[in-house]
């Protein structure tokens, strides 16, 4: 290629005067280049040539980088980053490697962070560190700073070689920050379902109560989507886990033990575990006792079972195998299982089932019985 171009002359004598040639025309190709300049004066003089100035026009795009990823080194979760995933990191490792042809000296890759309004959090160029040999891939790596708030990033990584040209981007990495520990969670009920009357239903054990069912069933309230883990005693000290469960996205959770429980006091509370491996406080305590043993059978020839007649002429208890003409007569007794229950039955069925108080006593006031011979068990 040459040109003309046409000297400008200074705005002040003693200023150098200026010229510019137009773009070149046609492009150049892809090559190296030396370019020099000569002054030409009105008699058509020809000065002596500048210095060259050699260039190289490179409209290529470099290879996008071989592997991206991402490394989360904060907390109890730790390692590479998997795509949609969620980290408490807030200053996650961003690395991975371009291929070996790419190693031109001022190459660099481009790190871009976005949150989820396209907003770039953090950008920057890092340069590539050089395999051991020069088919080797080369690495890069940086630490995202300043530090990333809570929410949804999606990172990109381009190479960028000495002329300016980008790669196509590799795949984006995806990942949300949490750094924050989860609420608490609530244990509200523990439900037995090994019911005491024959085809009743379940019913919540008291805090502090007692129940016969060997896989209670623990239930609460914690943070939608976490991992809630149940524990018998106090996990902070030497509390043992007995399984773990996941927050449905109401924040209820269920937790059934798989295997048997021994009979035996419990004192349950449970944690939450965030997706990103940070742990919550420990929860309230739920406290019941199992009891798995069989009651001592009441002892009838005693009078545990009596019958009390208080209509009429003539009260008092009734003697088995009389006649009364009180049609609801008070059934009462003592057993040996003190605060337990006593299932009364009349005529073969179960008709109620009564508490027993705290010295083994109990009472019941049947529906009124029709004329004719009943018989009455406990």
């Amino acid at each position: 290629y040459t040109g003309n171009a046409v000297i400008t002359a200074p705005a002040n004598a003693g200023e150098p005067a200026t010229w510019a040639l137009p773009d070149i025309e046609p492009a150049l190709a892809d090559d190296t280049y030396t370019a020099v300049a000569e002054v030409i004066d009105a008699a058509g003089n020809i000065s002596a040539p500048t210095d060259g100035l050699t260039f190289t026009i490179d409209t290529v795009a470099p290879d996008q980088v071989l592997t991206f990823e991402g490394f989360d080194d904060v907390g109890p979760v730790t390692g590479v980053i998997v795509n949609n995933s969620t980290i408490d990191d807030t200053q996650p490792t961003l690395r991975g490697t371009v291929d070996g042809a790419e190693q031109v000296v001022g190459s660099v890759v481009k790190v871009t962070v976005q949150d989820q309004q396209g907003n770039t959090v953090f950008t920057a160029n890092v340069d590539l560190v050089a395999g051991a040999n020069a088919a080797d891939p080369a690495s890069w790596s940086i630490d995202v700073n300043p530090e990333l708030a809570n929410g949804t990033y999606t990172a990109t990584a381009i190479v960028v070689d000495p002329a300016g040209n980008e790669s196509q981007a590799g795949d984006d990495l995806t990942f949300s920050i949490d750094s924050d520990a989860p609420t608490a969670p609530v244990i509200v009920n523990v439900v037995d379902d090994v019911p005491f009357e024959q085809n009743g239903a379940n019913e919540n054990i008291a805090n502090g109560g007692i129940t016969n069912d060997a896989t209670p069933t623990i239930e609460g309230t914690a943070p939608a989507g976490t991992s809630l883990t149940v524990y018998n005693g106090d996990p902070g000290n030497g509390g043992v886990e007995l399984g773990t469960t996941t927050v449905a996205n109401d924040g209820s959770w269920s937790f059934t033990p798989t295997t048997d429980l021994p009979e035996g006091d419990y004192d349950f509370y449970a944690t939450s575990t965030s997706a990103a491996g940070i742990v919550s406080g420990i929860s309230n305590l739920y406290e019941i006792e199992i009891d798995l043993t069989d009651p001592n059978k009441p002892d009838l020839l005693n009078g545990t079972l009596k019958a009390e007649d208080d209509v009429g002429p003539v009260t008092g208890d009734i003697a088995d195998g009389t006649t009364t003409d009180d049609a609801d007569p008070r059934l009462y007794g003592e057993v040996n299982e003190p605060n337990g229950k006593v299932v009364v039955i009349i005529d073969g069925n179960e008709v109620a089932t009564v508490d027993v108080d705290e010295n083994g006593n109990w009472e019941y006031n049947p529906a009124t019985l029709d004329d004719g011979e009943h018989k009455v068990q406990i």
